[in-house]
Order: C-alpha cells, then sequence, then structure tokens
C-alpha cells in the first residue's frame, strides 16, 4: 500500500487527477497490478480499480485515508514496519519496495501485498506506486521452507548436508547443515556458484571443477570427493557429494540435488576400516540415510526408497506396518526395540534405536533409528519424523577394535605374568645354585666323587633354568615394548671382536674354525648391547650347531647406503624347509629337544625382536648337509 504521508502546515492543494489511459488501466488490471498514488503535503490518494480489487472494495469507491488505512487493512505486526520504511523514504526520496498484510474487506481474508512507489517527479510531492497480490508465492514459499527445514532437521541428526541448485545458474539453496560443513554462519546466504570454488582446497580446484561442468545423465548418481578448508577453523575437512539431476518430461535437466558428508574421521581409520567403509558406500545410495514419517492421528507411515532399500524392500514398495516391522527384527532384538516404540508413543520422547534385521536372502544387517515428535500449536503430537540408517560397518568396526583390545590385554596379562614369575624363580634358583657351590667348595667336609659328581649336574641344570628364566623374562619384556633400547654410535668391528673372542673356548672345544670380514670404520645406530647379544646368539649357534672340523664366516659390510649387513654362515648340518618356516618361534628348537646341545629355544626368537625394534631385519637360509647363513642389518650412524 501507499507510504506513511507526513503532514505539512502548508496550505492545501488540490490533488489533479491523473488521466488513467483506459488501455493502459487494462493492462495492468489483467496483470494484477494495482496503481496508486499520494499527494504527502495533503495525505489525499488515488487508487485504480484494480487497487480497490486487491482490498476487496468496489471500483469507483474512494480511497481511504491513511489513518483508515492503517487501522482498517494493514496487519498490526506490519505497522511499525512500514511507518519506519514510510520516514527512511520521504527522508532519502529514494524508490522502495516492501511486503506486508492486509485483510480484504469484503470476505475478510489475509493477503500479502507486495508495493513498490517512487516520486513522480524529483521536485514534485506526488508519489506513485504499484502493488500485487503475492499470497500464492508467499504460501508456496512456506511450504517449500517447511520441507526444507524437516529434511534439514532429519539430516542434522546424521551430519550430511544437502541442496539443489539450476543446472545452467546460481538459483538453489544449501541447508543449514550443509553450511556448517564448509565452515560457514547458520545465516549466510548460499554461495553462488562462482563462489563455491573458494571454498575448496586448492590442491582439489581443477579436478571437482572438470567434474561439476560435466552434465549428469538421466538416472547417473556422480560422486565427487574432495578436501575444504573450513571458514571458521580452518581445519581441513574431507567431504563426499554425491548428486543426481531431475529432469522435466521432455528430458531437460531442471535442477541439480546433492548430499554432503563430512568422511575425514573414516578415511583416518585402518586399512581395515577403510574395507569397511567401502563395503558401507557400495551398499547404500547417495547419503545411505532413509528418512521416514509417522502421522501421529492415522498412524500411517512414510518411508523414502533409501529406508525401503535397507529392508530390502522395492521401491514402490509400502512402508511396513508396526506389526511386520517387528516381524523383520532378529528375536534377540525384537522385544527390546518393541518396548522402546512403546515408550516413544506413550512419552512422546525421542526415538534411538539399534537393532538387527533379518534378510530375505540370509544374513543379518545393523540398523539404528533415529527421530522425535513433533507437535502442532495447540502442543498435540502432529507427526514423527527420523532417519534411518546401516551402522553394519561401524558394528563390525567395533568389533575388531575389541578383539584387538582383548588380545593386547591377554599379552600385558602374559607378560604381567611371565615378569612375576621370573622374579619369583630367581630367589629359590639363586639359593640353590649358591648351596650346590657351597658344598662343592667345602674343604672341611669334602663331597665324594659320586656326591660332586650329583652336586655338578644340580648346578648344569639350575644354570640353565636361570639362563631360561633370563630370557623368558627378556623376551617378554621386548615384546611388550618395556625394553628400552639406549642408542648410539656403535663401532661395529669391537662388537665382532668381543662376540668372536667369547665364543672362540666353546670354538676350539667343538674343533670349529672361525673367521671374520668387517668393512674397516663401520658405526651403527643402535644399542650395543642389544647388537653383541643378536651376533653373540648367531655366531653360538653356528659353532655349536657345526660339525668337528667345521668353518664360521662372519662377514660385515655396507649393502646399500645408510644400513650396515651382518652375515654368519657356518658348515653345519641344515635346516629343511619344513624347520626354516618355524625357525624364529619362542621355545621351538626344531627337533634338536633330545640332543647333547644345551639351549632354552629362546635365542632366535629374542634375537628377530631385538633386530625389528632397532628398525632392522632378520632372515636365513640353508641347505641340509651344507650348512645355514644367517643375515641381519641395522641403520649406519650418519657422520
Amino acid at each position: 500500500m501507499s507510504v506513511d504521508p507526513i503532514t505539512r502546515h502548508e496550505p492545501p492543494v488540490p490533488v489533479t487527477a491523473p488521466a488513467f489511459d483506459a488501455t493502459l488501466d487494462f493492462a495492468v488490471a489483467a496483470a494484477g497490478l494495482g496503481i496508486w498514488e499520494v499527494d504527502i503535503r495533503n495525505g489525499q490518494e488515488r487508487w485504480s480499480d484494480q487497487t480497490l480489487r486487491l482490498y476487496g472494495l468496489p471500483p469507483g469507491a474512494p480511497a481511504p485515508t491513511r489513518t483508515e488505512w492503517l487501522a482498517r487493512f494493514v496487519h498490526p505486526e506490519d505497522r511499525s514496519r512500514i511507518a519506519e520504511r514510510a520516514a527512511e523514504f520521504l527522508s532519502t526520496r529514494r524508490p522502495y519496495e516492501m511486503d506486508y498484510r492486509i485483510v480484504r474487506a469484503d470476505d475478510g481474508a489475509w493477503r500479502w501485498m507486495h508495493s513498490r512507489a517512487a516520486f513522480a517527479f524529483v521536485e514534485d510531492w506526488r508519489v506513485v506506486g504499484v502493488t500485487l497480490d503475492i499470497t500464492e508465492e508467499r504460501e508456496a514459499q512456506a511450504r517449500a521452507d517447511e520441507a526444507m527445514r524437516l529434511l534439514d532437521h532429519a539430516a542434522s541428526q546424521v551430519g550430511f548436508g544437502f541442496g539443489y541448485r539450476d543446472p545452467g545458474g546460481d538459483e538453489g539453496q544449501w541447508s543449514v547443515q550443509l553450511k556448517r560443513l564448509f565452515g560457514l554462519p547458520d545465516d549466510a546466504p548460499t554461495p553462488l556458484r562462482s563462489e563455491l570454488a573458494a571454498l575448496i582446497a586448492e590442491h582439489d580446484r581443477a579436478r571437482v571443477a572438470r567434474e561439476l561442468a560435466r552434465p549428469i545423465a538421466a538416472g547417473e548418481l556422480r560422486e565427487v570427493e574432495f578436501q575444504v578448508q573450513r571458514r571458521d577453523d580452518g581445519r581441513l575437512r574431507t567431504l563426499i557429494t554425491r548428486s543426481a539431476t531431475e529432469h522435466d518430461e521432455a528430458g531437460r535437466p531442471r535442477f541439480n540435488c546433492f548430499a554432503v558428508m563430512d568422511v575425514t574421521d573414516l578415511r583416518r581409520q585402518d586399512q581395515q576400516l577403510q574395507q569397511l567403509l567401502s563395503r558401507l558406500q557400495l551398499a547404500t545410495e547417495a547419503s545411505g540415510v532413509g528418512t521416514w514419517e509417522r502421522d501421529s492421528r492415522s498412524g500411517r507411515d512414510h518411508w523414502d526408497a533409501i529406508t525401503l532399500g535397507l529392508f530390502d524392500l522395492p521401491a514402490d514398495a509400502a512402508a511396513l506396518d508396526r506389526l511386520d516391522f517387528l516381524a523383520r527384527i532378529h528375536p534377540d532384538d525384537r522385544e527390546r526395540v518393541a518396548e522402546v516404540l512403546r515408550r516413544a508413543d506413550d512419552d512422546m520422547s525421542p526415538l534411538d534405536v539399534d537393532y538387527r534385521v533379518l534378510r530375505p536372502g540370509g544374513g543379518l544387517r545393523w540398523l539404528r533409528t533415529r527421530g522425535r515428535v513433533e507437535f502442532d500449536a495447540d502442543g498435540q503430537p502432529l507427526r514423527s519424523i527420523g532417519v534411518c540408517f546401516d551402522t553394519t560397518a561401524q558394528r563390525e568396526a567395533e568389533a575388531a577394535q575389541q578383539a584387538r583390545a582383548l588380545a593386547e590385554q591377554a599379552n600385558a596379562a602374559k607378560t604381567e605374568f611371565l615378569s612375576r614369575m621370573s622374579h619369583e624363580l630367581r630367589t629359590p634358583l639363586n639359593a640353590v645354585l649358591g648351596f650346590a657351590q657351597l658344598l662343592s667348595l667345602d674343604h672341611a667336609d669334602p663331597l665324594s666323587d659320586t656326591q660332586r659328581a650329583r652336586v655338578d649336574h644340580i648346578q648344569s641344570a639350575g644354570w640353565h633354568l636361570l639362563a631360561l628364566v633370563n630370557d623368558v623374562l627378556d623376551l617378554a619384556r621386548i615384546e611388550s615394548r618395556q625394553a628400552q633400547l639406549v642408542y648410539t654410535r656403535v663401532d661395529v668391528a669391537d662388537v665382532v671382536s668381543d662376540c668372536l673372542g667369547m665364543t672362540a673356548p666353546l670354538a676350539q672345544a667343538q674343533h670349529v674354525v672361525m673367521q671374520a670380514a668387517c668393512d674397516p670404520g663401520l658405526r651403527a645406530w643402535a644399542d650395543a648391547t642389544r647388537l653383541k647379544q643378536v651376533l653373540l646368539n648367531l655366531v653360538s649357534n653356528a659353532v655349536k650347531y657345526n660339525k668337528p672340523g667345521g668353518r664360521v664366516d662372519v662377514q660385515v659390510q655396507t649393502v646399500m647406503p645408510g644400513r650396515i649387513s651382518f652375515l654368519v654362515r657356518d658348515t653345519g648340518a641344515g635346516m629343511t624347509a619344513e624347520q626354516l618356516a618355524r625357525l624364529f618361534e619362542p621355545f621351538n628348537r626344531l627337533g634338536r629337544e633330545t640332543s647333547a646341545i644345551e639351549g632354552t629355544g629362546l635365542g632366535l626368537a629374542l634375537a628377530k625382536l631385538l633386530v625389528e625394534q632397532m628398525d632392522g631385519h632378520i632372515d636365513a637360509r640353508s641347505m641340509p648337509g651344507v650348512g645355514s647363513e644367517f643375515r641381519f642389518d641395522v641403520p649406519a650412524a650418519a657422520d
């Protein structure tokens, strides 16, 4: 309607009635436009017949005064806004437009009007304007906003955003959740097509631009994964968008609709979770989240195509009623789900339940259903709306994590047990060995030859058992990463010399010849004690399991930049392929348990763990009757 006129203390000037051209009046009336003018010096107004019709007044009726118009026709909530806008218009003399509500005089219906006005001439006091009824457009927009709100509410529960856009232009809308995924404020306008590139990480812009420029064929589902740097906190997030195009009856594209999900956390999972995610993505379409609605008054249910698919129903099938729905649920979950549904019906409380459904072809699928009740203006339940989505992959991932946690707990318990047992066994073993030594050294009451032989046997067995206890404790500590390694620059030649010196008496007794070749100046980055322990174990084994008159060769050299290689080769009995496959198993002596050669079966297992903990690798080759060859490497120390 017209602007708020200002009363001037000037003599009234009669309004010159404009000569409305009959042809123009007919044209604007056919278009639904009402024309009006007002002289702001005296408040006199003139309305066209079409303007009168918009207000439910008969043609030719006198235009109402300003006071009458505000009091009789304008909605109370819009009056102050109109007054503010009119004051601004008079002070700036710039054209204005605004929407407001009026009540018709004939039927009392509230209608939305859109008016535009301007001064007729720069120095003139006459204001002319047009008015158009936009009630249908307003109601259509209200229905669209309500549908968008309901869908956005359902989508925000599971963290995915959605929107649509004109394939050839910028017309479209993003949901609130979609704006949040990009770090935009909830009330931010939907970005233009030209502004989208700035929201995408620079390394993905060109690829995404090519994908979005490609038209989507009918029935095609386009999926694009990319990274964005959020506008609010600057974090880099990975998003997946799935989009499709709706076409009209002539096959022309109407608009693109799309759903976007944040998959950053999923991409950070290990390879097993990646495989589970792939299965989930292949098993679902688009976002994979179905929506459902239940009318609180009629009890009728409506499921979208995705929800139907989660229950292995065709897209055009009707929603399952309550009894059929419960029949699809696993018997172990049925009563629990029924109780949750009863409680939600009675208390109108939010719904959130996980359950398994029986698939027609056999097997199970984990689903999660979430929803809430919406109430009308009187507080009565209007409908229940919610979402349903597949959680099978997440369940399997949780089961895998629980299995790993149980395995780690069992391994920790084993380590703790072995550590405690080793400490408990050492005390009596030291007492046994101590008293055996006292018996052997007692010159006041010397042992007989038979007794001395028995005491020597006790000592030999005790030392063997103590070595076993020490090895078990060492193995447990290394497996649990409790053994702390001290890394230094280790002179490799010194390590080789010490190991050969310590095994020289055994080699002489076995009539085994040992030789070593070491490149000069080699320095390893390792724990000196543990490196010596590994090499000593290999050299002593090569001597013990050799043949009389045999040979042991030790070679140390740089085979590749930054790595030092140790080679221990013997001329012993060798091993079969089956024995090599079980070579590094703890307590496995590969059939030599009954031989006269002492051992615990832990030396090679310890050696392998230590080499790997020092960022190295160990392996072995052997041939029966020819001998064996062990090789391991460790990092070289930087200059």
